[in-house]
């Protein structure tokens, strides 16, 4: 069980620190057991045997006691979770092009990948099943077509798309692996290329070169998702934000909503206001409603609210859009609809 407690803790510092795991324990204090620092341990499956115990266990670490930990070796981490992002791989050489094939290496590589996935960011794939692959065309993913990545992501609650290609040419005779991945948004606007590789060697190294780039990708996003992430002891992440509203009842509901969220740790209410009239501060208070006849539209109250953020502003942005709602700003003021 200590082997256990001590594998799970690497593996959490692995995931919410930008140091790599040597730097970080060189830095960590020496007295540190990791057992110390289990909140809970869950038992998923076990199995008893006259010479041995199998279990599959899930280990926790108390929130407070890791920050602690961070803070007084003078660490900055992240730990807030990205929104889900939908891996789209597609390939293609002279036999044509496939995204649905099962066993193909390039496609079940981004597969697994997801499955296997313990960092901060959330990965989901589509299943390689008969409707997909007539709904949404292979061909037409390797243009990164805008229509079918939006297809593709309809049918899913993430809010960006990894489309990760891989393409066979001749060049001057001799083939080539040409790889490329590129974040694009939920409406199929690019957000920033990710990476591209050529590789011009024996076919029976492919396979070696797509794990390779794949394990690339994932580093170079979890590390820019970190950077933008972090935190640091004694350092404030806040946003005035203004939300508005109809009634009390949805108010309340959007702000249990936000709180919800892994990017906010916790939001005060700095002002109610109905009409343009502000009213005090007022977490327990309810706004006035006045209606000028019977068919005439509610006015929309606002509130202004702190919001302390365990992350940046984009991952606050995307966390929103499954949520329904969007962030803007206007006149410099960040506005929550």
């Amino acid at each position: 069980m200590i082997d256990a407690h001590q594998e799970a803790f690497q593996t959490v510092l692995r995931r919410l620190l930008l140091a790599s795991l040597p730097e970080t324990m060189s830095v960590l204090p020496e007295s540190v057991v990791p057992e110390s620092l289990v909140e809970l341990v869950h038992i998923r499956t076990e199995t008893s045997l006259p010479s041995r115990y199998i279990a599959e266990i899930d280990i926790c670490f108390s929130p407070d006691q890791m920050r602690a930990l961070f803070a007084e070796a003078d660490l900055a981490w992240a730990e807030v979770t990205s929104p889900l992002i939908l891996i789209v791989p597609v390939f293609a050489d002279g036999a044509g092009t496939r995204a649905w094939q099962v066993t193909h290496p390039w496609l079940s590589l981004w597969r697994g990948q997801a499955e296997a996935n313990t960092g901060l960011l959330r990965y989901a794939t589509l299943p390689p099943t008969l409707v997909n692959e007539r709904q949404i065309k292979a061909e037409k993913l390797l243009q990164a077509d805008r229509g079918v990545l939006q297809k593709a992501i309809a049918r899913t609650k993430a809010a960006q798309i990894l489309w990760a290609r891989a393409l066979v040419t001749l060049k001057e005779g001799e083939p080539q692996l040409d790889m490329q991945a590129i974040l694009f948004d939920r409406e199929g606007n690019v957000i920033a290329p990710v990476a591209d590789k050529v590789f011009q060697g024996a076919r029976a190294d492919y396979e070696a070169q797509m794990m390779a780039f794949s394990q690339q990708v994932a580093e170079i996003l979890a590390q820019g998702w970190q950077k933008a992430n972090l935190r640091k002891e004694g350092v404030s992440n806040t946003l005035i934000a203004e939300v508005s509203f109809a009634s009390h009842q949805e108010w309340l509901a959007k702000r249990q909503s936000l709180e919800a969220l892994p990017v906010i740790n916790r939001i005060s209410t700095l002002m109610l206001a109905a009409n343009n009239e502000p009213e005090n501060d007022a977490d327990n208070q309810t706004s006035t409603q006045v209606i000028e006849g019977r068919n005439a539209p509610k006015p929309m109250a606002k509130a202004t609210i702190l919001i302390d953020m365990n992350g940046s502003v984009d991952a606050l942005r995307y966390a929103l859009t499954p949520l329904g709602y969007a962030l803007s700003f206007t006149d410099d003021k960040a506005v929550i609809r």
